[in-house]
């Protein structure tokens, strides 16, 4: 019995750092503007520390997803290297403004939200190339 070997492209690479920065791009802003909390949250951008935070940030890697599902090359591969980057990027600004004692739940809630939002941006971005291809 031989095993699979799953050989890293540079395409997925390049999805990746796609996602990595899409999660950048939406989580500095939030963490830069939001304003203190009084009561003691340390990083009131952080995106789960409201429901507006996570929304906006599900939405900016969405909106990427569906970007990356439109291409009519795309693979599921693309998608998922792309939640990948965006999830490591999370976990990275996650240690980056300081973990705290229950990362782990932080971490497995923040990698189900990025998840569900690539799964959503993707599949509407291989439902608009399915109808511009059944269009042409």
């Amino acid at each position: 019995m031989t095993m699979a070997r799953f050989r890293l492209s540079p395409g997925d690479v390049v999805r990746g750092l796609l996602g990595a920065l899409a999660f950048v791009a939406g989580q500095i802003p939030l963490l830069l503007m939001t304003p203190a909390v009084p009561g003691g949250i340390e990083a009131p951008g952080w995106l789960l520390n409201s429901g507006r935070n996570a929304l906006f940030i599900a939405g900016v890697l969405a909106v990427g997803a569906a970007g990356i599902s439109l291409r009519r090359q795309s693979t599921l591969r693309d998608p998922v290297a792309y939640a990948i980057g965006a999830a490591l990027a999370m976990a990275g600004t996650l240690f980056g403004i300081g973990a705290g004692n229950i990362f782990p739940i932080v971490i497995a809630f923040g990698t189900i939200l990025v998840g569900v939002a690539v799964l959503v941006g993707s599949a509407c971005g291989a439902a608009a190339r399915a109808l511009l291809t059944r269009a042409a």
